[in-house]
């Protein structure tokens, strides 16, 4: 197969020489074939990288830090419900409301951009092109969901590019429920007023529109106007930068540290920090921020959603366009790696003085479906059926025994008319319940009927324990 040169090195022979031939062309056809294909797949994922992927394109192993610590399964993951519309609008406008580049980034090698135009239609028309109260909304926003509750941490990087300040507030970062017919929880806004400011909507719990009201939900639209009664109550609202103060072109660092906790409020929290300053801190204060799950909706329902883009009304007809960069999520402030922002987990955490709202608003609900105070106990027909409601379903959960039936309750409520004071177990019992299930349920059944408050209140916590 082989002999020796004269210098005691060895030589192939004919035989084995042609066999190393054929084995090197075909490592060069496999060597380019590999490197095409690996072209295919980078162009394809180039190609394809935006708002329709469930990953935004930005793959786990390609080292890039845009987007860290979001999952991609069948019940959790980044979804786009307006992709035939988008599909279509940048077809006929040849522009991309969502993508990836590589020339404006706050860290790494990419960010996504962001444009939202205010002509034309690009997302669900009922939803928010033309919605049912006249409003008429753009939205090209990531949507991650669902997730469920407990402490999460948060990183945001946003860079305003061609931006005018509305006088009607545009939506950047949000956390939302999946239930359609609640409003967001919590949200970064920007605008010509108030500046950029974060708005805790669920910060003092929910309100009872009787009839419902489409100020309440206004872009579930497959939600008839009559179910969307729960409207917040009381909107804490916290300055982050004024508007004279904001510029276009410079990247501004958003860190959250938020907890979700349904099952004891007092633990809930939110925590903001703008360029490495504590701006928002509610912790301790007893604050709503998870909304509880009402009747008739069901628990796995109500998970958590997280936002991020450009959302708002077309009313100033302007366009919009922003970087959005390093929007990554863990359930602790290590595993963030701030140190590649120029912050440190020990440097923000160490900042822990209250911040107090800086404004407070209520929702513009039209006179008619505003809830009439009737007095403390609140003992009108719709206040009571709601409170039973929220009583049963809980009961349920937590596995009573003998709750009161339908016909008892229609007849409590048919039969308390005595709406001025406290209301004594006797009189409870005269008014149709049997004594043998008051007796089981004596302290929460009194406890409902004299509660000083609507049934937005008392749905938050209907059985104490």
């Amino acid at each position: 197969m082989y002999k020796f040169c004269n210098n005691g090195k060895f030589i192939f022979s004919s035989k084995r020489k042609k066999f190393t031939g054929l084995l090197m062309r075909y490592f060069e056809k496999c060597s380019r074939i590999f490197i095409l294909s690996t072209m295919i797949v980078v162009f394809t994922t180039i190609a394809h990288a935006d708002l329709n992927k469930a990953n935004l394109g930005i793959s786990k192993w390609s080292g890039d830090s845009t987007l860290k610590g979001f999952s991609n399964s069948d019940n959790e993951k980044f979804r786009n419900h307006s992709k035939k519309q988008m599909l279509a609008y940048e077809n006929e406008y040849d522009i991309k409301l969502f993508s990836i580049v590589n020339d404006e980034t706050r860290y790494g090698k990419t960010a996504f951009f962001v444009q939202a135009p205010s002509e034309g239609c690009y997302n669900r028309r009922e939803h928010d092109c033309e919605r049912k109260a006249g409003e008429r909304q753009k939205r090209v926003e990531a949507h991650y969901s669902a997730f469920n509750g407990g402490e999460h941490w948060f990183t945001v990087s946003i860079k305003f590019d061609d931006w005018a300040l509305n006088d009607d507030e545009i939506i950047l970062t949000q956390f939302h429920s999946d239930v359609p017919q609640y409003q967001n929880m919590l949200s970064l806004k920007i605008d010509n007023w108030k500046g950029l400011f974060l708005e805790h909507q669920s910060a003092n719990g929910f309100q009872f529109v009787e009839g419902g009201s489409e100020e309440c939900a206004g872009g579930a639209a497959e939600v008839p106007t009559e179910d969307k009664m729960y409207c917040p109550k009381l909107k804490d609202i916290y300055k982050v930068i004024l508007p004279s103060k904001i510029e276009r072109g410079v990247w501004y660092d958003f860190v959250y540290h938020v907890n979700f906790d349904k099952s004891n409020r007092d633990q809930e929290f939110i925590k903001l920090w703008f360029n490495g300053e504590l701006v928002v801190n509610n912790q301790g204060q007893g604050k709503t921020l998870w909304w509880p799950t009402m009747p008739g909706i069901e628990e796995q329902e109500n998970r958590i959603t997280f936002h991020f883009g450009i959302y708002g009304s077309k009313k100033d007809n302007a366009f919009h366009s922003a970087y959005f960069d390093e929007v990554h999520k863990s359930n602790n402030c290590e595993k963030l790696k701030l140190d590649r922002l120029g912050y440190s987990c020990k440097d923000l955490i160490k900042q822990n003085e209250i911040i107090k709202p800086t404004w407070r608003d209520t929702p513009d609900l039209p006179i008619i479906a505003a809830p009439k105070h009737e007095n403390k106990y609140w003992r009108d027909h719709s206040n009571l059926v709601q409170k039973f409601k929220c009583f049963i379903h809980k009961a349920d959960e937590l596995q009573l025994n003998n709750l009161p039936s339908e016909d008892e309750i229609a007849k409590i409520i048919e039969n308390i008319t005595d709406n001025k004071g406290y209301l004594r177990p006797i009189k409870i019992v005269k008014a149709g319940i049997s004594e043998e299930v008051f007796s089981d349920h004596k302290k929460r059944i009194t406890r409902l009927i004299n509660y000083e408050g609507d049934s937005a209140k008392f749905c938050q916590n209907p059985i104490l324990r």
